[in-house]
């Protein structure tokens, strides 16, 4: 059983982190339904209570050790970890956790993260060195990429997707209907979601120490009495305006951030306080996200509040801090309602409520349809932690498959160079022994070095589109390679979770497909170039330096092989070779698809012009010939297809084959 640990949602008494962490559980659960969760917190009981999941505490270095121990992979996030403006015993702990993983060998994956500042360069430093060793990382908005990029943390992976609060289903109307009846809310309401801040000094001395001492600096509580005087009269606003009430949602009620209280220090300011209730029960996340779906709008200085309110369409207006609310309203469409904290005024605020009260109906549809969008960007995280763990299974795979293809070829006589051909992830990407040294096979194929030279030419043939209208020779070649892409992935019949091998795999066209439909994609290329292109497409996952007649993958270890064009560039003697060895690396029931071009007349004018101005291209006129191949090498075929291409009219054949009994 995989056993996945959570770091970093539901740590600090916040029901935005609560969130978060439901919604990496429920996306969890549906993409990997038998992944054993552990869950670490700082509130196990009440973790326990709101989630179906096991819990470790976060306070016990001992628990949490053995709980890495047992993990196949910790993801670190969500929310915003990656930073040292709260303080810098924050981020050393952060740090000091992941690289703690590292040393007992669990794999880490940035999970969803909002990212910075990060300040001082001996922090940056610590920063850049243990990041650098997480296999993917993703990030919920465009400004955390730039700033984990801004630490050089070099080939890393970093991937925009959006927050796991989105995966969350709100509660129906009716719980809602009922938790604001005991609240106290009879009519229309706009929600207000607030909390200190100006306070984080970025210092040693903890957020806490510093709310439980009182020690916040004179400046700064002078600053922040004006705005909760802000706050105040933007709230009256919207009762005397347009006699809507007003609920105060505290989303860290009674922690160190103190929201219960700058609740209650805004509705004691107010000349309409008895219109003003405060959201005082206990909720879980889905409840919250209908209670705030049911608002007409929100105001939010936290992001979250924001988040859950979108689910249900509700459009809102961030007073954004560290950029967070501003980020993710730009991506709702709504960047024009988001104002920095530091800056606003209370007029600035009332203009903005006036424009989206007058265009609230419009802003519902926009909302909705953004949504839509970001829900399904959010499940690319969990899709990636499915594609993470594949690539471990894929390298172990590859592991084995070394020691059976080459047994008595010791690991450090390989060539395992000091710097891989692609950027390292979830597998490396490997280098197995050329088979010519010493390994009883061929040299390097001149397609393999030919295909060095214009790898980046080739890839984008497959998104070649017609301008205006109008095809040319490169679109109408791009149509049919896309054509052919699309009946192979239907001969290939993937199902989640399949490992699938893609031999001559190019620029990662299928790698890409192959890991949106849930399966798990192991990329065999001669051609270091169209290696480097295929790890652009498939950020996550195992790519292999080799030959196709030396594929150093276990025997029976693989569901589907695909090897799409690939016996255009082979001879009859190299095609049979690669054919055994995708029949050995299949497992008994598995699948391989086989493509080629059928030979045309002019072949056999280009077969007779000297070999270096022959190129590559179709060398078999004839199926049968195939057919034969593919049954000597203990393989029948079940399907046959064929389609003619443009601009030439080259047939393109397409075979799937089992193993024979």
């Amino acid at each position: 059983m995989t056993t996945i640990l959570i770091c970093g949602g539901d740590s600090w008494k916040n029901r935005g982190d609560a969130a978060i962490l439901a919604g990496t559980v429920a996306g969890l659960r549906e993409r990997l339904p038998g992944a054993r969760l552990l869950v670490a917190s700082d509130r196990p009981a009440r973790t326990l209570a709101q989630e179906d999941v096991e819990v470790v505490s976060r306070r016990r270095p001992d628990h949490l050790v053995a709980a890495l121990r047992q993990a196949d992979l910790m993801l670190w996030g969500g929310g915003q970890l990656l930073q040292n403006a709260s303080s810098k015993p924050f981020l050393v702990a952060q740090l000091a956790l992941v690289q703690t993983a590292h040393l007992l060998g669990t794999p880490v994956m940035g999970f969803a993260q909002g990212v910075g500042p990060v300040q001082g360069a001996v922090s940056r430093e610590a920063a850049r060195r243990v990041v650098q060793g997480v296999q993917v990382f993703t990030v919920r908005d465009a400004p955390s990429a730039a700033a984990l990029r801004g630490l050089s943390v070099g080939r890393l992976p970093v991937q925009v997707t959006a927050d796991p609060a989105l995966l969350l289903t709100p509660s129906p109307p009716a719980r809602a209907a009922s938790l604001l009846a005991r609240t106290g809310v009879q009519r229309p309401f706009v929600a207000f979601a607030l909390r200190r801040w100006g306070h984080y000094a970025g210092g040693w001395l903890p957020v806490g120490v510093m709310a439980r001492r009182g020690a916040w600096p004179a400046q700064h509580e002078r600053w922040f009495d004006g705005v909760l005087t802000d706050l105040a009269r933007a709230a009256d606003f919207v009762v005397e305006r347009w006699g809507a009430e007003v609920l105060f949602v505290p989303m860290c009620p009674g922690g160190d951030q103190q929201d219960d209280l700058v609740a209650a220090a805004v509705r004691s300011r107010m000349a309409h306080a008895a219109d003003a209730h405060l959201l005082n029960v206990d909720l879980s996340p889905s409840d919250l996200a209908a209670v705030l779906g049911a608002a007409e709008a929100v105001v939010g200085i936290r992001m979250h509040p924001l988040i859950l309110a979108a689910l249900s369409g509700v459009p809102g207006i961030a007073l954004s801090y560290q950029g967070k609310g501003a980020a993710f309203l730009e991506r709702l469409g709504l960047g024009r309602y988001a104002l920095p904290i530091e800056e606003f005024r209370a007029a600035d605020l009332i203009a903005r409520l006036e424009s989206l009260w007058r265009e609230r109906a419009a802003l519902r549809e926009t909302v909705a349809a953004q949504v839509r969008v970001l829900r399904e960007q959010a499940g690319r995280n969990v899709d990636l932690v499915a594609e993470v763990l594949g690539a471990r299974a894929a390298s172990g795979a590859f592991a084995s498959g070394m020691r059976e293809r080459w047994p008595d070829r010791e690991r450090s006589a390989m060539r395992w160079p000091d710097e891989p051909p692609c950027p390292t992830t979830a597998g490396e990407d490997r280098v197995p022994p050329d088979p010519g040294e010493g390994g009883g096979g061929r040299s390097p194929s001149p397609a393999a070095l030919d295909f060095d030279q214009f790898a980046a030419r080739w890839t984008r043939l497959y998104q070649s589109r017609a301008v205006a209208g109008v095809p040319t020779f490169r679109t109408l070649l791009g149509g049919a390679l896309r054509e052919r892409r699309r009946r192979c992935l239907r001969l290939a019949d993937l199902r989640p979770g399949d490992l699938v091998l893609d031999l001559g795999c190019g620029g990662g066209d299928f790698l890409g497909l192959v890991h949106g439909r849930q399966a798990i994609g192991i990329g065999l290329d001669r051609a270091e170039a169209m290696l480097r292109a295929a790890r652009r497409r498939a950020p996550v996952g195992l790519l292999v330096r080799a030959d196709a007649a030396h594929v150093p993958l276990r025997s029976e270890s693989v569901g589907r092989v695909i090897a799409a064009g690939l016996a255009d560039y082979l001879s009859p003697a190299d095609l049979m070779a690669t054919l055994l060895e995708a029949r050995r690396v299949l497992r008994p029931d598995g699948i391989l698809v086989l493509t080629l071009n059928r030979a045309h007349p002019f072949q056999r004018l280009r077969s007779r012009l000297p070999a270096r101005w022959r190129g590559f291209g179709p060398r078999y006129e004839h199926e049968d010939r195939i057919l034969r191949l593919v049954r000597e090498a203990g393989l029948r075929v079940t399907h046959q297809e064929s389609f003619a291409a443009p601009p030439f009219g080259v047939v393109t054949l397409i075979f799937q084959a089992r193993r024979s009994r």
